[in-house]
């Protein structure tokens, strides 16, 4: 048994020892998830397209799904998406498309990628939810259990419909702030609760892809394309350890790293 991040036992499932950094849950040739992050500036520099893409303003958008957090329940709804309340969470249907979402703020996401048997097409799905409600358990009839089952189909009609060894997954967003318990806590939770309820079915723990946000009132805006498994992250700063990618029972390695800018 591993020890986890909150020094309790991890759960061993069959896969479990692989290296997701290194793509050892894929199949020799099969693409893995790459995330390209940068600032605004970084990408503004770089002739803009992304920026285009994620803020909605490129002519050529007809084969991206806006997943849209703050959309009203009844568009949302319209388009198969999984999104319950206001203020919750959204999942996106499993389709060809590129995604796009934004304002990730204390929001953490999910991206599952995997070849579909029959097109033999890149497939995907995009999730942004809210720790200040997928992680309560009492107040509102069990939240996380709800939010896990909804994720957790998507992931079973992945595994049904995709090839063997072609699907990928990663974890984004969220902060982590030096001087907010409440945030720390609400980070480190959120990545163990996805950690393990995408483990269990998937049978590898996908990457955090990109580390937290330390910057107040900042936000991870992302486009996801679809065809080439790239998620674009624009955010406040970059060029630090939050931007590094690391595996969850790494997390407390990485928080002590995190933890140094206070000091430099």
């Amino acid at each position: 048994m591993l020890e986890n991040f909150f020094g309790s036992k991890e759960k061993e499932f069959p896969g479990s020892s692989l290296n997701t950094l290194k793509s050892e849950h894929l199949k020799e040739g099969v693409r893995p998830i790459i995330a390209a992050v940068g600032t605004f500036g970084d990408f503004r520099d770089d002739n803009g397209d992304i920026l285009n893409k994620i803020y909605n303003q490129s002519d050529n958008m007809k084969n991206t799904e806006d997943v849209d957090y703050y959309a009203k329940l009844k568009d949302s709804q319209n388009k198969n998406f999984k999104h319950p309340f206001d203020n919750s969470y959204v999942i996106s249907s499993i389709n060809e498309k590129d995604k796009v979402s934004w304002a990730y703020k204390n929001c953490t996401g999910v991206v599952v990628s995997g070849i579909d048997k029959q097109t033999l097409k890149n497939v995907s799905f995009l999730s942004h939810q809210d720790p200040d409600f997928f992680l309560v358990s009492e107040s509102y009839a069990n939240n996380t259990q709800m939010f896990l089952k909804d994720i957790q189909e998507n992931i079973i009609e992945m595994k049904k419909n995709c090839l063997p060894g072609t699907i990928d997954a990663a974890i984004f967003g969220g902060n982590y702030f030096i001087d907010d318990d409440e945030r720390k806590k609400a980070y480190l939770k959120s990545i163990e609760t996805l950690s393990s309820g995408i483990s269990e079915l998937l049978g590898f723990t996908p990457p955090v892809i990109v580390g937290p946000k330390m910057v107040h009132g900042g936000s991870d805006n992302v486009y996801f394309d679809n065809e080439n498994r790239r998620l674009y992250i624009v955010r406040p700063e970059t060029g630090n350890s939050t931007s590094e990618s690391y595996l969850p029972k790494d997390i407390k390695k990485q928080e002590k790293m995190w933890q140094k800018r206070d000091f430099e």
